[in-house]
């Protein structure tokens, strides 16, 4: 304004703490989305954190990683005194977002926030300590807190297996047993055949299997893609036709790095498997999947699965 004092500028440059945790003894996140409430703990050990409704659902911590990283100083360059009716204005007498959080160092803390400012482009925010002061704060520190749990879900992870490694595929269910088997050198004497893989059933004399469906099997395993969520716990699975599922077997050779007498890592193979529970298909070439110890059901390309074994298909209304 005319006729103030411009010698003193430092005010403009003026950073004020409006919020702070300490991430490294952080234990509790609580935060909701509209109406609905998220709370989460981190879990005995501290290797994880775990969703209060359903604990068993398997949550990637990079999220949380971000949110208390989000929160760890929160800092302001406006900090505003604050009665009644300005907290009303401002929208932080009913605050679209709320954030508990509670960490040893600070204990439990309460952060709201309220509209947004259309000239900073900031959210107005305070402290549930009040204070009696509010801050704009960069939009960046809400948006850290506008996914639900199964937004954040941690996929299953399957083996990356090469066409040359795989030994055996087998489909087992309700007591019978189609078992596809690799010869790398190939079984018969024969100079005049190159047949690899063979099939038996329920452990039968083993055939020479087609080279078209020879060459579906390596594909088989490679269009297996945990992306399509079909389920988030076990109470999910009998739907899905899991609960009394197909179950294939993989087996394969996995190339693995030890250390060897010298303390130098060297590169061994070692004979393993992995077991892959099958439900019913649907009319679209998708089966119902899942891992034997995880809650996660999930929809995979089971186009060339269906030429190897015969799937139940999902009951008409379900």
């Amino acid at each position: 304004k005319e006729g103030s004092d411009t010698s003193d500028t430092g005010s403009a440059d003026t950073t004020y703490t409006a919020a702070q945790v300490d991430i490294d003894s952080l234990y509790l996140i609580e935060y909701n989305i509209g109406q609905d409430k998220y709370r989460f703990e981190l879990s005995d050990s501290k290797t994880k954190w775990l969703w209060e409704a359903e604990p068993s659902l398997p949550l990637d911590n990079t999220y949380f990683a971000s949110m208390a990283s989000a929160l760890r100083v929160v800092t302001s360059s406006v900090k505003l005194e604050a009665d009644e009716s300005s907290l009303s204005a401002w929208e932080l007498d009913n605050p679209w977002l709320r954030v508990t959080v509670a960490d040893e160092l600070f204990g439990e803390q309460t952060f709201m926030f309220g509209s947004l400012n259309s000239y900073t482009g900031r959210y107005y925010f305070i402290t549930g300590a009040g204070d009696g002061f509010a801050y704009m704060v960069n939009t960046s520190v809400a948006q850290m807190f506008d996914l639900t749990p199964y937004d954040m879900v941690m996929h299953d992870k399957l083996p990356d297996i090469p066409a040359d490694r795989l030994r055996t595929l087998s489909f087992s269910r309700a007591g019978d047993e189609l078992k596809y088997t690799y010869y790398e050198a190939g079984k018969d004497d024969s100079a005049d055949t190159d047949d690899l893989w063979y099939v038996s059933e329920n452990g039968g004399e083993e055939t020479a299997l087609d080279p078209e469906i020879a060459a579906d099997i390596a594909d088989a395993i490679n269009r297996i893609s945990f992306t399509d969520i079909a389920g988030y716990s076990e109470a999910e699975k009998e739907v899905l036709g899991l609960l009394s599922p197909t179950v294939m077997t993989v087996e394969y050779v996995a190339e693995t790095s030890v250390t060897d007498s010298s303390g130098s890592p060297v590169k061994v193979n070692v004979d393993s498997s992995f077991v892959l529970y099958l439900g019913y298909a649907d009319d679209e070439g998708n089966i119902c999947a899942c891992l034997p110890n995880s809650p996660l059901s999930y929809r995979i390309d089971g186009s060339v699965l269906a030429k190897l074994f015969d799937f139940p298909v999902t009951p008409v209304g379900q």
